[in-house]
Formats: C-alpha cells, structure tokens, sequence
C-alpha cells in the first residue's frame, strides 16, 4: 500500500486573534491525519500565541520577533516544512474558513495532474458568499493581471478545473518539487504579487498553475491586513510587478511591456493626484525608485531565471494571456480610485431603491 502523501497546513497570522477563532475550528475538522498545521506569527500583540498555545496545542507555532510580511513568513513555514519532509504545502490565510475534506480533495486533484505545481480552490467571500473571490488571474499585455470571477455571483462556469497564470496567497496547494525547482517566494516581496511571481516562474520551469474548485475556502478580503486601498499597498504592489516583470519576461517582450506598464502607472499617479490621493499617487514614484535603485540584484535574479526557463513566452502566452476586456478594466479602475469593492457598491444601489 503506497503512502498517502502529507500536508503542511501554513497560516501566517499578524495580529489576527478573531480570525484565528473562526478558521482553527473549521481546520480541526479536515480529519486527516497526514496534516500538519504550522502557525506563523509576525509578532503579533493581541494574544494570537497564547490564544494558540492554549486552546490549540497540536499546532506548530513559529513565533517570529518581528513582522516579516506574508512572504518573509510564509518563507520561514515552508522551509520548516519542507525540512520536516512534508509532500504538499497548503498556505492560507489567516481570515479564511475552509469546508470540511478541502485539504484531501486538493491532494487528489494533485495526485492526478502530476505537472500541476500549485493549485487554488474556489475562494468565496466571507461576508458574501454567493460571491466569488477569486478564481485565479491572467496576464495582458499591458503587465496588469486580468482577474477572473472576482466579486461575480457564484455560477456553473466556475466549477471547472482549468490553468491560470496565477492564483490566489489566500489558499494555494504547492507541490513539493514545484518549491525545490523554483525557490520560495522573493525576499524582497513583503507582501503583494509575491504568488504571481511564484506561478511565474513555476510556468517557466514546466510546472502548470491550476485553478482546482474542487472544494471551498471563504476569504474576507483584506481581512488580514484591514489596509486594502492604501498607500502603503500601492508601493508594495507596484514595486513588486515591476519588478516581476523585470525578472521573468523575455528580453523581446520586456522592452515593449515594461515601457508600456510604467507609462499607465505613471498616469494613474496623475489620476490619484487629481482625485485627491497623492499619498497613493506618490507610492508609484517610491515604487519606480525603488526598482531603479535595486535594479543590479533584479538583474542577477532575471539572469537565474532566464537560464534556467524550460518554456519560451511564444509557448507560454497562448495559456497565460487573454486580451484586455477595456469596460471591465475602467470599471475597475474607478473601484481602486474610488476604494469601493463591487459588493459595497450594490448594497449602496439596493439601499437607495428602498
């Protein structure tokens, strides 16, 4: 009888006691006795350890003296994990609540498709959840992600198992080998777009990135960090795209797709500026900064990754790509101007007709 392959469950928790309540409770339920749940703490101080250590012993708790971001300690996770010779790395976040079999249900699906390296569930909204989440995200030529079901109603079409450029860091199946051949997730990412990167170069190395609905995790989005629409995740996100782009494009496309990507991030500056944002609108220019100042190690990572890609952008576009549906786009761009989600504008639009 062969072994069934374990899981380590990795939950990065920054001051996160109410959520934590909610999710360890959905989590005992899994009832899977090749799970293991490791709990990273970035220093938190509202009593999330002792909270854990009390009503919650089993789990591993790697108390950290300081906030490494979501990549610094989902880092320190997986390399724990990985050391203690676990075949799956499940991270998820702290503000989810999971459906029972979830874990087993994503292993199989795994087991199945062995080229899958990383793979997402269904992730539907927490405070609604006949909404989805987040199926998963494609790239455009303008080097802006194209998401796919994000706050749409929940429908047939996306129950089906299909490849995305990129998933969602809220909960992500990663595959042992996947981790071994790509590394871990960039240092240099605190939070924001560090998963992109990651199913990026999973791509380049001939690994294929799933969107597996299989079962369901409900997210609260922001949750974790109750900073959505700031100035401080504007830097983060753009720093980071930019610098994924660098790093995983090849020489061809990055000369027209950078230029083109840092030419609408600088309009969105003015656009920020003139709808009174300019602490948004100047996170761009630290972002650029940023890249500029760094650009000789991005430079000595693109060459790594260069090297060592198995697939070129001609084979890999066709699947990652999809063409940029404009209505959409601006829709969208007033919700990050105006910092509304979809769902808070249509509980506005029914509040008024009453």
């Amino acid at each position: 009888m062969s072994r069934k392959p374990n899981v380590a469950i990795i939950i990065v928790n920054w001051n996160g006691l109410a959520h934590l309540k909610l999710l360890l409770p959905s989590l005992s339920k899994q009832g899977n006795q090749w799970q293991t749940v490791y709990i990273v703490d970035n220093h938190s101080t509202d009593q999330s350890v002792s909270y854990i250590k009390k009503t919650f012993p089993a789990v591993k708790l790697i108390a950290l003296s300081a906030n490494l971001g979501f990549s610094g300690g989902n880092n320190r996770g997986i390399e724990q994990a990985l050391a203690d010779g676990h075949d799956y790395i499940f991270l998820l976040n702290n503000d989810t609540k999971v459906k029972p079999n979830l874990i087993s249900r994503l292993v199989d699906f795994m087991e199945g498709h062995p080229r899958v390296g990383i793979a997402q569930p269904k992730l539907l909204l927490l405070d609604h959840p006949e909404r989805i989440d987040s199926c998963g995200s494609w790239l455009s030529r303008t080097g802006f992600l194209l998401h796919y079901g994000v706050e749409e109603l929940d429908q047939p079409k996306y129950n089906k198992n299909q490849p995305m450029f990129t998933i969602k860091g809220a909960a992500m199946m990663i595959r042992r080998q996947t981790l071994v051949d790509v590394g871990l997730f960039d240092h240099d990412f605190f939070a924001y777009f560090e998963e992109t990167d990651l199913c990026w170069r999973a791509w380049l190395a001939g690994w294929k990135v799933y969107y597996a609905p299989v079962s369901v995790v409900y997210h609260l989005m922001g949750g974790s960090t109750k900073l959505i629409g700031s100035p401080v995740i504007n830097y983060h996100s753009y720093k980071n795209r930019i610098n994924s782009l660098i790093k995983n494009l090849a020489l061809i496309n990055l000369v027209w797709i950078l230029p083109l990507h840092l030419i609408l991030i600088i309009s969105f500056s003015f656009a920020y500026f003139l709808t009174f944002h300019g602490r948004s609108g100047w996170s761009i220019y630290r972002a650029i900064g940023w890249n500029i100042m760094h650009l000789p190690a991005t430079l000595k990572q693109r060459q790594a990754i260069q090297q060592s890609r198995i697939i070129s952008d001609r084979q890999l576009f066709p699947i990652i790509m999809r063409p940029i549906p404009w209505k959409d786009t601006v829709s969208f761009a007033f919700r990050i101007f105006t910092g509304k989600r979809k769902t808070e504008i249509i509980a506005q639009r029914a509040q008024s007709k009453q």
